[in-house]
């Protein structure tokens, strides 16, 4: 009788083992998905992101030629400003 009582005693213990190993498998695997959303929802944060700067790198090239352009053409209008006031004080 006491061998009986000693397996059931170890068959008892298995079963709660396994149970605490399919729980512990069961957290780790809950874990491991969070953290492969957060790495996907990161990976498109990132392409985004990049998506953003070539976006704003373009605009800041427009942006500096048009303000090149523009700086020219004021100094072509002073040029021509000192001109015009060169050519009334001939008159």
């Amino acid at each position: 009788m006491y061998n009986h009582d000693s397996t059931t005693e170890k068959t008892s213990h298995r079963q709660a083992d396994l149970r605490q190993a399919e729980l512990e498998m069961f957290e780790l695997q809950s874990n491991k998905d969070i953290l492969t959303r957060k790495h996907t929802d990161l990976i498109s944060d990132i392409r985004r992101m990049k998506t953003d700067i070539t976006h704003l790198k373009q605009t800041l090239e427009e942006k500096m030629t048009e303000e090149h352009s523009l700086a020219r053409e004021i100094e072509l209008a002073e040029e021509a400003l000192a001109r015009a006031k060169k050519h009334r004080n001939t008159l």
